[in-house]
């Protein structure tokens, strides 16, 4: 029954359809990359990137985990369906915006003079449009609208800023018909005067995100990639204001003041509950989980209930909810950030009376604060002994090599001590009087 239950709510959950961030401008929006666990296009456009190598998905500078694309080497790289290909061409003027942190400095000693790479679309023997990269042996930006490698002087804005290793940064270029500009970190950092745009070139051999994909330039297994993570990539048909990259530089500011937590809870107990909160004055909320198809919206449905409140409850749990992820979205005034991921653990304790290890006794139990565990000599290699409520919210951890233990401080009431040795997991259950 439980797992038909199970199954009936996953049917009622809704797909999360992910919309542009409200700080993001959408006029003239053709192309944005929020790398939330994909490389979907959410501009409207669904130009969906094509993954190749093996391309991680890891925390963006808000920390959220999965938020951000990770390319380790220049063998890993999303590319742009050919239907983008039309639609991000022959610009007079236009933007690209997106976060970057290397965390190493890639040297290609190569004539083109060209370092990290980031975005390029190209065709062979022709030339190159939208490069944004860095000048070999600098972490300096180094942006190419149109031209062709290697550059003539005056085709290319380098950056007066270098970028730090292992910190992000943000990157916008314009280009406006008369100036070539590149923003660092919400700042104008260097600009040229260039009247040239985006070329038009609707059939490159390679519109590519996170590798150059030049064979010739450096080692032919490793050619000049990100090393490090990209995440928000934007593409715009016209040059944005001061304004705007002050804006998307700045982001979201929602508060959230509480994350939700993992939960350790027992088949007896049958509900776990995580919440999260934020200072902001018109929070709403919307709880999601996900089970092998990416996160999805849940409903007030089955084993769900809260799934729009700040606190998500649980119910008529088993063992099939072992390892169930689940977040939430928050969203105030059109600006939405996402939660941390807070892990469902499940504890299987239908055969648990009084102590699960059967050398062990608590004594006395009920206890009004202090008790001793009799047996845990026999168990040298006990690594963790943690005290968890009813709601598997830890409340106390126990040293394993004491004697005799406490809980003078913890509320009355029933809690489980989850105890690991080696492999081994047991739960004893305490009464607190």
């Amino acid at each position: 029954m439980k797992k038909l239950t199970l199954l009936i709510a996953i049917l009622l959950a809704t797909t999360t359809f992910a919309q542009v961030p409200s700080y993001v401008p959408t006029n003239g929006l053709v192309a944005f990359y929020p790398f939330n666990n994909n490389g979907n296009d959410i501009s409207g456009y669904n130009n969906n990137l094509i993954q190749n190598g093996n391309i991680l998905f890891t925390q963006n500078n808000h920390n959220i985990n999965f938020s951000a694309a990770y390319f380790a080497n220049g063998n890993d790289y999303f590319t742009t369906p050919t239907s983008s290909w039309s639609l991000i061409n022959n610009f007079s003027s236009g933007s690209v915006s997106f976060y970057v942190k290397i965390d190493s400095q890639y040297v290609s000693n190569h004539y083109f003079g060209i370092g990290n790479s980031f975005i390029v679309k190209q065709k062979h023997g022709v030339g190159e449009d939208l490069f944004f990269g860095m000048q070999d042996g600098t972490t300096n930006i180094r942006m190419q609208i149109t031209g062709s490698f290697p550059s003539p002087s005056g085709a290319d804005l380098i950056s007066n800023t270098s970028l730090t290793v292992d910190t992000w940064h943000h990157v916008v270029g314009t280009w406006d018909g008369v100036y070539h500009k590149l923003f660092i970190d919400g700042v104008l950092d260097n600009q040229i005067s260039n009247s040239n745009g985006i070329s038009n070139r609707p059939t490159p051999d390679y519109f590519s995100i996170g590798s150059i994909l030049y064979g010739g330039n450096g080692s032919l297994n490793y050619p000049s990639g990100a090393y490090g993570a990209l995440d928000d990539i934007g593409i715009w048909n016209r040059a944005l204001t001061d304004l705007e990259i002050v804006t998307l530089f700045e982001g979201c500011n929602l508060s959230i003041t509480s994350q939700p937590q993992d939960q350790n809870v027992p088949t007896s107990i049958g509900t776990a509950n995580f919440s999260v909160s934020s200072s902001n004055s018109n929070t709403t909320y919307q709880w999601q989980t996900n089970l092998g198809l990416g996160f999805q919206n849940l409903s007030n449905a089955g084993q769900y209930s809260g799934v729009t409140s700040s606190t998500l409850s649980v119910s008529n749990l088993s063992m099939t909810n072992n390892n169930q992820v689940f977040r939430c979205l928050i969203n105030d005034g059109g600006c939405t950030d996402t939660s941390t991921i807070a892990t469902l653990t499940i504890i299987d304790d239908a055969s648990i009376s009084e102590t699960g290890f059967p050398l062990l006794s608590i004594s006395p139990n009920p206890t009004t604060g202090a008790f001793i565990i009799a047996g845990l000599e026999l168990y040298n290699t006990i690594s963790t002994m943690r005290v968890s409520d009813v709601n598997g919210k830890l409340v106390k951890e126990l040293d394993p090599s004491a004697s005799k233990f406490n809980l003078e401080t913890v509320k009355s009431g029933v809690y489980f001590l989850t105890i690991t040795a080696g492999d081994k997991q047991e739960v004893i259950k305490i009464i607190k009087e």
